[in-house]
């Protein structure tokens, strides 16, 4: 939450968006809301209508997609020194 809170909030170049494995839409808000996740959240169910599944990412990956849908990198640590740059 905190690399969340400093660098993509200001950064109006980034989005975070969050696919959840829960099987219910309850779960998956209950989850966001008690963890105050400010992030889209997209179902495993919607994941191929939302074009999510050609990155062909699971749990607890992240990738850096630029604007073009290209990913940029499937690294942690890699994604948010480039977010970092973005100015």
């Amino acid at each position: 939450m905190e690399k969340y809170r400093k660098q993509i909030v200001p950064n109006a170049k980034v989005e975070l968006i969050h696919v959840s494995l829960d099987d219910e839409e309850a779960d998956a808000t209950k989850w966001a809301l008690e963890g105050k996740f400010p992030w889209p959240t997209v179902l495993a169910e919607h994941y191929e209508e939302t074009g999510l599944n050609e990155y062909e990412a699971f749990a607890g990956e992240s990738f850096l997609v630029d604007s073009a849908g290209k990913i940029v990198t499937k690294d942690e640590k890699e994604a948010f020194a480039k977010i970092s740059a973005l100015k």
